[in-house]
């Protein structure tokens, strides 16, 4: 919209079309969510960011002090850091904070980013809107790689859903 001598512009995101990185944590902050686990790990394949830095990103949110799988960090690595700092042991606030997390640069910021939220949709925080979610969350949402990227081209084609069953008479 054209104001004075320059212009202003908007857009508004569905932040119920990415994947809530809240979800890695099942309630009560022990234990990873082992389905969502998997997503998230096909999220990073799919956008080409290294899949084993999920498991910093678990330990970032976990509530215990016992790095997970080979790549896993807790407040013990970042108190040996050059500014030290405590791992959150709770849920991610924003998205800026993966800038904290063990191996998340500003390369894989930019790839993972986009696909990620840590707000909850409908009080539950794995739902992912399909009508809104890019190519590369409907991917994800299948780590078992039934999705590729012609079957997310066809999902995105048939929007809108109104219900599940429609989606699957897609995929």
């Amino acid at each position: 919209y054209p104001i004075g001598d320059g212009t202003v512009s908007g857009q508004i995101d569905d932040e119920c079309g990415k994947m809530n990185i809240n979800a890695l944590i099942l309630i009560g902050g022990n234990d990873r969510n082992n389905d969502w686990d998997k997503r998230m790990r096909r999220l990073f394949e799919v956008v080409g960011a290294d899949p084993a830095l999920v498991a910093a990103l678990i330990d970032w949110m976990d509530k215990d002090d016992v790095p997970t799988d080979g790549y896993g960090a807790e407040s013990d690595f970042y108190a040996n850091q050059p500014r030290p700092y405590r791992a959150r042991n709770g849920p991610i606030v924003t998205l800026q904070e993966l800038h904290l997390i063990r191996g998340i640069d500003e390369k894989v910021y930019a790839k993972v980013s986009p696909f990620l939220t840590p707000a909850k949709c409908d009080g539950a925080p794995a739902l992912v809107n399909v009508n809104t979610a890019a190519p590369e969350v409907l991917e994800s949402l299948d780590p078992d790689r039934q999705i590729d990227p012609s079957m997310a081209a066809k999902i995105i084609a048939g929007r809108p859903y109104k219900a599940v069953v429609e989606v699957k008479t897609v995929v």
